[in-house]
């Protein structure tokens, strides 16, 4: 696909895709590609250790550090702190995952600044390995952050090579502050 600009006296400076004028929502998806002035923002992180353990069984819930980026494009994901920092108002999908031992109860939540915003839990169930995961679509002002907890008394399984709890965050839309 060659895309140029065609001057033409009813409509100047006219983006043309292979030599014929572009529709109007084409046009608009080139220009929101090449000129956007929003970020793109996606990030998934995973928690490292030198070997595969459990963490937890705190007597207080603990913030979860996901350390080990796998992608961070924008950089709004903080691996120190375990931070998402919102970096325009905008709409974002969260999902993260958790592995547990059949021996260990597991529960996770995503904050939203203080606020618990979605949760879930496993139960030992006494068998295999146990895996879950929830997601939730949140709209976020510019700075709001977003953070996991893991629940009192829980655990959650970290291993070296296989990732099996993450964090993941995808910017869906920019909304305007004009709104």
């Amino acid at each position: 696909m060659l895309q140029t600009f065609h001057e033409d006296p009813k409509e100047p400076y006219q983006l043309v895709e292979n030599g014929h004028p572009m529709s109007p929502l084409r046009k608009s998806m080139s220009k929101d590609l090449t000129e956007s002035p929003n970020p793109k923002v996606a990030f998934t992180a995973s928690m490292s250790a030198t070997e595969s353990t459990n963490r937890g069984r705190f007597s207080t819930e603990n913030k979860l550090i996901f350390d080990k980026v796998l992608t961070n494009i924008g950089n709004a994901y903080d691996p120190i702190t375990g931070v998402f920092t919102a970096p325009v108002k905008g709409v974002y999908y969260f999902r993260y995952s958790g592995s547990a031992f059949s021996s260990h109860d597991m529960g996770l939540s995503i904050f939203k600044g203080t606020t618990r915003f979605v949760s879930s839990y496993e139960y030992n169930s006494g068998e295999r390995n146990d895996q879950m995961a929830n997601g939730a679509v949140m709209e976020l002002d510019v700075g709001e952050e977003v953070h996991m907890r893991l629940w009192i008394r829980s655990w959650i399984f970290v291993d070296r090579r296989y990732n099996y709890s993450t964090f993941t965050v995808l910017k869906i839309y920019h909304v305007s502050l004009l709104c």
